[in-house]
């Protein structure tokens, strides 16, 4: 189990290594979630890292989404932090609906989210009568 220390000590090598990698041209990245105690969201936004890509976000349950975002932001900061969504809703392994898919998306441009990145690839296109993301991407990606 990560102590305490182990998150300081791991924000402390991710910053020196982001600034490495700047030096470089390149940036760092790193996912992050809350059920190890290694990442400590404050300590990351911190850091010199480009972004932090949060998959607590990765949950059925959408007020659950709402406040893990929340938090995040609040953590982490809104500029480095990017949003992971999963494609699936993962208490029963089923394709979200429609609702749900506008629902996360809505929230995440209403917040200003600039970066949302997808688990569990490929992305339906078509998961049966009425569910697609991929009108749902492109509303997100259109200025």
């Amino acid at each position: 189990q990560p102590t305490p220390q182990d998150a300081i000590d791991y924000a402390a090598f991710l910053d020196k290594f982001a600034r490495a990698m700047h030096a470089a041209g390149k940036q760092l990245t790193v996912d992050v979630a809350r059920w190890s105690g290694v990442f400590n969201y404050p300590l990351l936004g911190k850091t010199a890292l480009d972004r932090v890509i949060t998959m607590d976000t990765y949950c059925s349950n959408f007020t659950l989404f709402q406040e893990r975002l929340v938090t995040a932001i609040e953590d982490v900061g809104l500029s480095k932090l990017a949003v992971g969504l999963s494609t699936l809703d993962l208490d029963n392994s089923q394709p979200f609906s429609n609702g749900e898919i506008a629902e996360r998306f809505e929230l995440v441009s209403a917040v200003g989210v600039s970066q949302i990145d997808l688990w569990l690839m490929p992305v339906p296109d078509d998961n049966g009568p009425g569910t697609s993301w991929i009108p749902y991407l492109t509303k997100y990606l259109a200025p």
